[in-house]
């Protein structure tokens, strides 16, 4: 489950709590209580929306000297090719941030008992290397200093390729007989361990115990802890001496933050912490707020399942019913036929994205079934170029995201509240969503349907009649 910040929910929920706004305690349990702490997170909503309008109309005052909505990344891309070299720039004591190995010695304190390994002078003088290749892969970051060897393996969306950290710490443990103390940092989205066709449930647990493996999130990187402690974006912007590179490590923060948290503007999340914390209240108030933010989305995604049945039922479109709804995501499958080892599955959790799903996927060493889904991707590759997610799971699959010609929604999905406030308009609270979702995934089905029958594709189409 996503940890979520709670003063960024009035910005998030602002559109589609107002569907709330007549509730009353349904009974059962202190209906008084209930409803006074109702209407004060209700007067908490209102107080940060006026915040918020008082913020935006400073930056539109001030905009021509600010340029707020201007990043590099919005030329560099973030894909994971991207934020290899970026990470590797900054762990390179020999990178052009002239900052030596502060970055890296910064990193290896950051990453619990790794510290103790990587004193100032190994830092200052290790040798930093992307796309390492050995026999068994490529490794995404390898850095050695003298006896320590440290590789960074970067997977902020795609998945593991079959035995991928099997293979790895085979590597490692060769190196570690050559009297090489080796640590593989596994860095995802959320911090997730590696699937279990990649490295063993039990391996992992014994590889995290003995330090050799530890796992790691982008939201960790940028964003301070539940306890309080920075970051180590944080750490390394307020230790470089450069204000140039300062302030592109901001630039990487603020990206990381709106990609993989689906914070936007951290000086208006910054600006309702200070105002809620000043008042015992609001802070109740927040917490409640963010403690109903699964239930919201869970109901937002029961929404949106109706939506999109409406919607397929005029497409021969068929929802299946082991579709679910979870903490950390929506999965939704639909058939295109029963008889098929694959199906078409749409998901949104720390990436969203659609493709050809393996029907059992337990079962990937079929080659009957492996050869099926490859000759179905074939038809599919006029809709985008598939990612290599690893294994045979998924016989073809595109991430998507606000530009993407299949589907056009936004990559941070679940974290953003533009989805979530259209799906509550198109229920019917406040009439027509700035995004009809549903339409949009229903698009994109019909797009791959027609593709594996053989249909000829012309550019994106609408999902309605």
């Amino acid at each position: 489950m996503y940890a979520c910040c709670p003063v960024a929910f009035p910005e998030r929920l602002e559109r589609a709590v107002a569907t709330s706004k007549t509730w009353e305690p349904a009974g059962g349990g202190s209906g008084m209580d209930d409803l006074i702490a109702v209407r004060k997170a209700r007067s908490l909503l209102d107080e940060a929306t006026l915040s918020r309008h008082a913020l935006e109309r400073a930056r539109e005052l001030y905009e021509d000297r600010l340029a707020p909505e201007f990043s590099p990344f919005e030329f560099l891309g973030t894909d994971e090719l991207i934020w290899s070299q970026l990470i590797g720039w900054l762990l390179n004591p020999k990178g052009s941030h002239a900052q030596k190995g502060r970055f890296l010695r910064l990193f290896t304190r950051h990453v619990s008992h790794i510290g103790r390994e990587w004193p100032e002078h190994a830092c200052e003088t290790a040798v930093l290397e992307l796309e390492h290749r050995f026999d068994g892969g490529r490794i995404d970051i390898l850095i050695r200093s003298g006896d320590r060897l440290l590789i960074i393996e970067n997977k902020p969306s795609a998945a593991d390729q079959d035995a991928q950290l099997a293979r790895y710490f085979a590597y490692a443990d060769g190196r570690t007989r050559e009297r090489l103390k080796t640590v593989i940092v596994y860095l995802t989205a959320d911090g997730r361990g590696p699937a279990a066709h990649s490295l063993d449930d039990t391996d992992v647990e014994a590889r995290r115990s003995d330090g050799t493996l530890v796992l790691q999130s982008y939201r960790e990187l940028s964003l301070a802890s539940d306890s309080g402690g920075r970051s180590w974006l944080d750490v390394c912007r307020h230790a470089c001496r450069s204000p140039r590179v300062a302030g592109f490590i901001e630039d990487m923060q603020n990206r990381i933050n709106m990609d993989f948290s689906g914070i936007r503007d951290m000086n208006a999340v910054a600006h309702l912490a200070d105002a809620i914390s000043k008042s015992p209240e609001d802070i109740k108030s927040a917490f409640q707020i963010a403690q109903s933010l699964n239930l919201l989305r869970a109901k937002l995604c029961t929404a949106l399942i109706g939506q999109i049945k409406y919607k397929a039922s005029a497409h021969n479109i068929h929802l299946s019913e082991n579709s679910s709804i979870q903490a950390n995501g929506l999965y939704l499958n639909f058939e295109f036929d029963p008889q098929s080892p694959y199906l078409i599955r749409f998901y949104t959790s720390d990436v969203v994205a659609i493709g050809l799903l393996r029907r059992d996927e337990n079962d990937s060493k079929d080659q009957a079934q492996i050869a099926i889904g490859r000759n179905l991707a074939r038809r599919l590759n006029g809709l985008g170029p598939s990612k290599n997610w690893g294994g045979d799971k998924w016989a073809w699959i595109v991430l998507l995201d606000a530009n993407s010609p299949l589907c056009a929604l936004p990559r941070d999905f679940w974290m953003n509240p533009a989805p979530w406030a259209s799906i509550a308009a198109e229920d019917g609270h406040d009439g027509q969503g700035d995004l009809d979702v549903a339409e949009k995934i229903v698009g994109a089905v019909r797009r791959i349907q027609d593709a594996l029958n053989g249909v000829q594709q012309g550019p994106a189409v609408s999902a309605g009649p």
